[in-house]
């Protein structure tokens, strides 16, 4: 075919598709707004299949939630509920993408079907998609709600798992869980020292332990001595405890403040140091018989197993929650 033959073709073809005073390419925008549509119908069956497969997952995840509790093992049971609770965080995480997308298909069926070329069965589909979609954000809210339900469940299960009976701690002090009426605490299992140390230098000592831990140890208090005594607890030493002796009358009290002396109780149920097992004595005292324990809350063994069980899984350590 001559050049100028194909070129006159060409020109009566744009004669015919043009209209008005603007050339429209019915054919292109026809094929632009199919591409349109069959885009519109892949995102939506994949998020169809994205919600079924999230629907079978939340329900996997709300029976391994009855089930962990048969675990024999405490540490089985805190392993297997944090795992779930990723879980949980992550089909959060994936739902909340799933409504950022389905915000932007919205979007594009409303200009699909603004396009005055729409065809009439392709108008059905569009307002059939829409339909669908609107059922789907119904149904993603009830998602939501029983993720938010299996967090709750999984927070309250972690809460009742009791704390350790003991635990080491990293500079290799036992420490053993004590109960006493509603009053719970970890004590050392041994005393840290024995002999010639005087208070400022007990308190050191649980400083230190401190410093290493990250959680608060301390010298005890009468009252928690006294209960490891009623515990029948071997206590090898005499202890210093943070408990301030009163005074046994006004006058006592009143000489006592005259001449700034503070004075410490301690606790010597084996009567080392005399025939005693509570009296009052100086905070620089010191004898062979006197030493320390130290104590901690119930909360720092129930975190420091959670922080083990979370490094055994490979995560960062949280803390208490």
């Amino acid at each position: 075919m001559r050049p100028q033959i194909a070129f006159l073709l060409f020109m009566g073809l744009l004669h015919l598709l043009c209209l008005g005073d603007e050339p429209r390419f019915v054919a292109l925008e026809q094929y632009e707004e199919r591409s349109k549509v069959m885009q519109v119908r892949k995102m939506m069956e994949e998020e169809l299949l994205l919600h079924e497969n999230r629907e079978k997952r939340i329900a996997k995840m709300e029976a391994r939630l009855v089930l962990i509790p048969q675990e024999r093992k405490v540490e089985e049971r805190l392993q297997e509920y944090l795992k779930l609770r990723r879980q949980v965080r992550q089909t959060a995480e994936e739902l909340k993408a799933s409504n950022e997308r389905q915000i932007k298909l919205a979007g594009m069926i409303d200009v699909a079907m603004e396009s005055a070329n729409v065809l009439p069965q392709v108008s059905r589909y569009l307002t059939e998609a829409s339909g669908q979609l609107r059922s789907l954000g119904i149904a993603q809210k009830g998602e939501r709600k029983r993720l938010e339900q299996l967090s709750n469940g999984i927070k309250l299960s972690i809460k009742n798992i009791p704390a350790p009976k003991e635990y080491t701690t990293n500079g290799g002090v036992t420490m053993q869980l004590v109960q006493f009426g509603d009053s719970r605490f970890y004590v050392s299992k041994e005393p840290v020292k024995v002999g010639d140390m005087s208070l400022k230098e007990a308190a050191a000592m649980a400083n230190e332990i401190s410093r290493e831990e990250g959680a608060k140890y301390r010298l005890p208090e009468l009252k928690e001595l006294k209960a490891m005594g009623q515990k029948k607890m071997a206590i090898s030493c005499a202890v210093w405890s943070l408990t301030k002796f009163q005074g046994n009358d006004i006058e006592q009290e009143r000489t006592m403040d005259r001449f700034g002396i503070s004075m410490y109780m301690i606790w010597d149920g084996a009567r080392l140091l005399g025939r005693e097992t509570v009296f009052a004595e100086l905070p620089n005292a010191k004898y062979p018989e006197l030493g320390c324990y130290v104590v901690t809350d119930v909360r720092t063994g129930w975190n420091k197993r959670w922080n083990s069980v979370l490094v055994k899984l490979g995560g960062e350590q949280e803390g208490d929650k």
